[in-house]
């Protein structure tokens, strides 16, 4: 398993910045994995909460999956998981309002690699913990420039 986290103080109030996040369907704006993105109107039957088709491309793979919200806890708590065949990852983001204008955010993703691809963990840490900064970077400069 794989486990990267970034975070970041953005300089917004944190309930901007969980509206933000929550909206999935935008995340190609800052994620250079996620190429598309698209809200599936019904929610979850499992978790009575969002879900999403997504295109990621990972660099040694592509693939189409369903991306679930797990857990919403506005505006503190953001839960997201994908079980697909190759790959499956739950995308944690906790943000903690630090003064009125100010949003500490911290993202957490566990990745599991399966088949042959699991030997791949132990490359695919270091770029993925790289490319999830740069997400970061992206997604704070969005807010702070809207």
């Amino acid at each position: 398993m794989i486990e990267s986290i970034a975070q970041a103080t953005i300089s917004k109030p944190i309930q901007i910045v969980f509206d933000y996040l929550s909206k999935l369907e935008i995340q190609t704006e800052y994620n250079s994995s996620v190429k598309k993105s698209e809200k599936i109107l019904e929610p979850s039957a499992q978790y009575g909460l969002p879900q999403y088709k997504i295109e990621i491309d990972l660099g040694i793979f592509s693939m189409k999956e369903i991306y679930m919200v797990t857990e919403s806890k506005s505006p503190t708590l953001l839960k997201a998981k994908c079980l697909g065949s190759n790959i499956q990852f739950e995308d944690v983001y906790e943000l903690e309002e630090v003064t009125k204008d100010l949003t500490s955010l911290k993202i957490t993703d566990r990745m599991e690699l399966k088949g042959l691809l699991r030997w791949s963990e132990p490359l695919a840490h270091p770029i993925l913990k790289t490319q999830m900064q740069e997400n970061l970077n992206r997604l704070k400069k969005n807010l702070e420039n809207h």
